[in-house]
C-alpha cells in the first residue's frame, strides 16, 4: 500500500519575515542535511559535487577535495535533487524530484531543462553504460524509462505500458541494464526493446546494485536480498542488519553504506560482514562512492567524509547554510511505503507545529510540537500504525 501525504504547518512568531535562502554565510563544519535522495560523484579531474537536503535546488562544488566549496545551482528549480551523473563528455546531469532532468556543460555553473519524459516529472534515477548510452527513468505514472545515444540531445522510450515507477536501475560489466518497477525488477532486452520480467520481491526495491555474478536489492521494508541465478531465485542476507544506501562492487569485496552501520565490508558475497568505521564519526552514511584512485567517499546526514590512509576515513568542512525564510518541503518518496522523509527551515527561533491530516483534514499525527531555534530539520514520518489511502 502507498500513501500521499498531506501535511499542516504553523508557526507561531509575533511578528512575520520573508526573505530568500542566505548562501554566503560563515564556514562551519558541516553539510547541513544529506538523506537518501542526495547525489555525490566524484570524478578524475578532482571536483567534488553535493546536493544537500536544504535547501532544495542547491548543488555545492569543490575543485580541491574539498577544502573549499562553492554554490553550482544557477538555473536549478527549487526540487529535491536526487542523483547527479557525469557522462563520458563530462556533461552534469541532474535528477530532480518533481522538476524533471537538468545538465550543464560548464560544470556545474549553469543548469538547463532536458525536455524528456513528463517535463514535471518526479524522477527515479539516471546511469550510463561504456559506450556512452544514458538511461533515465521517472517514478510518477505514466514516466517510464528512456535512453539517449547523444549525450542528452535525444531520447526513445523504453518502457512498457505498465513500467511506469522506476526507481532503480544498474548495469553489470556484461553491459546489460536492470530495472526496478514498484517492487518488480526486470532486466533489458536491448535486441528486441523490451524489459524481462525476472522476479518480485517484498517491498518497493530503492537501490540495486549487480557483479558478474550477483544481483544486490535493497528494498523499502528493510530487507537487503541477493540473488546467484540472474533474479530467478532471491535470498535475503539477514545477518547485515542496517538498510543499505549505497553498494560499490569490487572483484574481490563488495562495500556497503548503511543507515545505522556505517560503512560494511564483506569478502564473501554478503555472508559475514566487517565495519570500515574508523575516523567516521556518523553511521548514517546517505551516500557512497569512490574516486579513481580508490578513495571513498561517504555522505551523512551531517557531513562528508573521504578515506585516507586505507579505511582511515576524515571529516571535511563545508559551508553551513542558514535559512532566512519559513520552508515546508515535499516529502520524499510520495507516494511512500511505509516511511518518508519531511524537510523544513526555521528561519527564526519559535514554536513549530508539524502534523499529518487525512483527505478530510482530520490530524492523524503530530510530528512537532515544540519550539525550535533557527535552523533546518529533516524527520521521518513512519505511517505503519495507519490504515492506507
Amino acid at each position: 500500500c502507498f500513501f500521499f501525504f498531506f501535511l499542516c504547518f504553523v508557526f507561531f512568531f509575533f511578528f512575520c519575515v520573508f526573505f530568500v535562502f542566505f548562501f554566503n554565510v560563515p564556514a562551519t563544519t558541516e553539510i547541513y542535511t544529506l538523506s537518501l535522495h542526495d547525489a555525490l560523484p566524484i570524478y578524475p579531474d578532482s571536483n567534488i559535487y553535493i546536493s544537500s537536503g536544504l535547501p532544495y535546488g542547491t548543488i555545492f562544488r569543490s575543485q580541491n577535495n574539498g577544502k573549499s566549496w562553492n554554490l553550482s545551482s544557477k538555473g536549478l528549480p527549487e526540487h529535491t535533487i536526487i542523483k547527479l551523473l557525469r557522462s563520458v563528455t563530462g556533461k552534469l546531469f541532474a535528477c530532480t524530484y518533481g522538476g524533471g532532468l537538468y545538465a550543464s556543460t560548464d560544470k556545474g555553473v549553469n543548469w538547463y531543462h532536458i525536455n524528456v519524459g513528463p517535463s514535471s516529472g518526479m524522477m527515479g534515477t539516471i546511469t550510463q553504460n561504456k559506450k556512452g548510452v544514458l538511461f533515465v527513468s521517472f517514478f510518477n505514472s505514466g514516466g517510464g524509462s528512456f535512453s539517449s545515444k547523444d549525450d542528452g540531445s535525444n531520447w526513445q522510450k523504453i518502457s512498457i505500458p505498465y513500467f511506469t515507477k522506476v526507481r532503480a536501475m544498474a548495469i553489470n560489466p556484461n553491459e546489460e541494464l536492470y530495472a526496478s518497477n514498484v517492487n518488480y525488477l526486470y532486466k533489458y532486452d536491448e535486441v528486441n526493446c523490451n524489459w524481462i520480467l525476472l522476479n518480485h520481491l517484498s517491498g518497493q526495491i530503492t537501490l540495486l546494485a549487480v557483479s558478474s555474478n550477483y544481483i544486490y536489492a535493497q528494498t523499502d521494508y528493510n530487507n537487503f536480498y541477493r540473488s546467484a541465478d540472474n533474479g530467478q531465485t532471491f535470498e535475503q542476507i539477514k545477518n547485515l542488519g542496517f538498510v543499505v544506501t549505497g553498494m560499490i562492487i569490487y572483484p574481490d569485496k563488495i562495500i556497503v553504506g548503511t543507515d545505522g552501520g556505517g560503512i560494511l565490508k564483506s569478502i564473501d558475497n554478503g555472508d559475514n560482514w566487517v565495519e570500515l568505521n574508523d575516523g567516521l564519526q556518523n553511521l548514517n552514511v546517505t551516500n557512497l562512492t569512490r574516486d579513481v584512485n580508490e578513495k571513498l567517499y561517504a555522505g551523512t546526514t551531517n557531513g562528508l567524509y573521504i578515506s585516507k590512509n586505507g579505511f582511515l576515513i576524515t571529516n571535511v568542512e563545508v559551508n553551513n547554510i542558514t535559512p532566512e525564510k519559513y520552508s515546508l518541503k515535499q516529502n520524499y518518496p510520495n507516494p511512500f511505503n511505509p516511511t518518508t522523509t519531511i524537510s523544513f527551515s526555521v528561519p527564526k527561533k519559535g514554536f513549530v507545529s508539524l502534523t499529518v491530516t487525512d483527505l478530510l483534514g482530520r490530524k492523524v499525527a503530530e510530528l512537532v510540537n515544540e519550539e525550535k531555534p533557527q535552523g533546518n530539520y529533516t524527520i521521518s514520518f513512519d505511517a505503519n500504525k495507519l490504515s492506507s489511502g
